[in-house]
């Protein structure tokens, strides 16, 4: 009897632990269904006929949508057989797509400053204004983000994009030591113009 009460026991517990266990596993799933869906993305996640995610069709761009403005930048890389490492490719060149928007974003800017006249008196000089387009850019790229990966299997690629959002742009440069204050101000109140400019330039 007692050897019976030992393994009924035991069966109680493994089925406890069963239990404990599914129980986690579904709440890890929904803690992360619900960080997906708590941040939206900027970029069109629709297929068009061929069954491609629009924004692999569109590539990279500077997007004005509903959700708001934001720079994503489009990668690619040949699968041969190894996603994890292709993965890696096309993340990489997602993120040099990505600079090379908000570098132009922030070079449009640097020369509408320089035009308006206020950048001299603040100290932003013309002769310096490449290197800080650089430096500037420095600072919000480390901050953006990989948002998706597709998966061509007919031409055996994979895509990956990368995304920052504009106001984050803006919030990194304000917040920034770095950045010259004229240019700062200058930035928050002309910034979106310059945005929605290049963005229909697309």
């Amino acid at each position: 009897f007692e050897v019976s009460n030992i393994n009924i026991c035991k069966g109680v517990a493994m089925m406890n632990i069963q239990s404990t266990k599914r129980l986690l596993t579904i709440i890890a799933l929904l803690i992360v269904i619900a960080s997906c869906t708590s941040t939206p993305s900027h970029f069109d996640q629709k297929l068009d006929e061929s069954g491609k995610p629009q924004w692999v069709v569109q590539g990279t761009q500077t997007s004005k949508s509903q959700l708001g403005r934001s720079f994503l930048g489009v990668g690619v890389a040949q699968t041969n057989g190894e996603f994890s490492r292709q993965a890696s490719a096309a993340n990489q060149r997602a993120k040099e797509e990505l600079e090379r928007m908000v570098e132009r974003f922030i070079e449009v800017v640097s020369r509408d400053y320089l035009a308006s006249g206020s950048a001299q008196p603040s100290g932003y000089r013309e002769n310096e204004a490449a290197l800080q387009v650089i430096e500037m850019t420095d600072i919000v790229i480390p901050n953006a983000k990989i948002m998706e990966h597709w998966v061509d299997h007919d031409d055996d690629k994979i895509f990956a994009i990368a995304e920052i959002d504009y106001p984050q742009v803006v919030s990194l440069l304000s917040s920034s030591s770095k950045v010259n204050p004229g240019f700062k101000s200058y930035l928050q109140s002309s910034g979106e113009q310059v945005f929605d400019r290049i963005a229909r330039q697309h």
